[in-house]
């Protein structure tokens, strides 16, 4: 709920065509180079909208998804230090989001957040 709220307000003053949401518990590591993702999302808006950063939990991701959903995901390509794999839902931890999806798709008009009926969506497509 935090997240949508956060979301919402934020992309009211958001004039680029791409943000970052960064959780405040969701430090980082170690430096990365932001910008392989940027040009990648810039270069290919209809192919990637969203790009998560890797974290513990999405190691075994390619299993969970064949597991719980019996979808075999494919890595798309490889953009520099970053391996760009099918996601078939949203992890709200830090990631790139195309603004205009996430205004226009993922939440609805009046801050409405419509991940779950998303993925629903996207889920059946896939299938």
């Amino acid at each position: 709920m935090h997240l949508k709220l956060l979301c919402c307000t934020g992309l009211e003053h958001v004039k680029t065509p791409l943000v970052m949401i960064l959780q405040h518990d969701r430090g980082f590591v170690r430096g990365f180079n932001a910008l392989p993702i940027v040009r990648t999302m810039l270069a290919k808006p209809n192919l990637y909208n969203y790009i998560a950063l890797p974290t513990s939990s999405m190691r075994d991701y390619r299993n969970f998804v064949s597991t719980k959903y019996q979808l075999q995901v494919q890595t798309v390509e490889e953009v520099d230090w970053l391996r760009l794999v099918q996601m078939v839902q949203y992890f709200d931890s830090t990631h790139f989001a195309n603004v205009n999806r996430y205004r226009n798709v993922v939440f609805c008009p009046g801050g409405n957040f419509v991940r779950p009926k998303y993925v629903q969506a996207l889920l059946h497509a896939l299938q």
